[in-house]
């Protein structure tokens, strides 16, 4: 498996166990892809979480050493239920939150992955923190949530 959908899988994996256990709410259940999916409409009635893998940068840190940074994107999207202005931005303040759960959960988050070594995650943004286009036109909240993890490995690998 490439280095980049190893650390795909692994984040589905997290979020997958933070939502099965209770610490990130919403009860979804996060599904990798290579792209990001248009959802129709009717999808987006449930929260649909995806992720994608984004980009694989890397740079030499020492003799023989490339210092490898994966950016993995999660995409958080769903359809806005209710027409109060109160009401929905109650709603969107929900999926904030929930945002901003999955961030705390990723940041920092270290392991040890077979054929890559030692993983940190070592930097997580929220951008765009809601989707102004996609509320406004769509009534669809939708936000991303990037990881980026870093990841030492011998130069050719």
């Amino acid at each position: 498996m490439s280095k980049i959908s190893t650390i795909a899988a692994s984040v589905t994996a997290l979020l997958l166990a933070g939502s099965e256990d209770g610490t990130l709410p919403g009860g979804f259940t996060p599904v990798q892809r290579w792209t990001p999916k248009a959802f129709l409409p009717a999808e987006l009635q449930q929260l649909q979480v995806s992720v994608v893998p984004r980009s694989h940068a890397s740079e030499i840190a020492a003799r023989g050493v490339a210092q490898n940074s994966l950016v993995v994107d999660v995409g958080v999207q769903k359809k806005l239920g209710n027409v109060d202005e109160a009401a929905k931005a109650e709603e969107i303040e929900g999926l904030v939150s929930l945002c901003e759960k999955i961030r705390s959960r990723l940041l920092g988050h270290s392991q040890t992955i077979e054929g890559l070594g030692h993983v940190v995650f070592y930097e997580v943004t929220v951008t765009p923190v809601v989707s102004v286009d996609a509320v406004e036109e769509d009534e669809i909240f939708a936000s991303v949530v990037s990881v980026t993890a870093r990841v030492a490995t011998d130069i050719g690998s």
